[in-house]
């Protein structure tokens, strides 16, 4: 989905580090585009089995042709992926 493996597995780290730093059940990056919402699961690691249900995720949003906009559609985005 993303472009480079590299950026790919940073997000991936980015957001594992998300979820034990906040104590979060899921987390999700928000970039901007028009794909949809993509979810996935951490691997087990060794010792880490309670980490299993942490879902992680892409957010995507569109830009709108003002700031203000597409501040209020992020935030929609944001509260619908939080309700979800």
């Amino acid at each position: 989905m993303l472009k480079s493996f590299t950026k790919e597995i940073e997000d991936i780290r980015q957001m594992y580090a998300y979820h034990h730093y906040f104590n979060a059940e899921k987390v999700a990056l928000l970039y901007p585009g028009r794909k949809n919402y993509v979810s996935g699961k951490f691997i087990e690691i060794e010792g880490q089995k309670d980490k299993l249900d942490l879902e992680c995720g892409l957010l995507f949003t569109e830009f709108s042709d003002s700031v203000k906009k597409w501040q209020t559609q992020i935030g929609v985005e944001i509260n619908n992926w939080i309700n979800n």
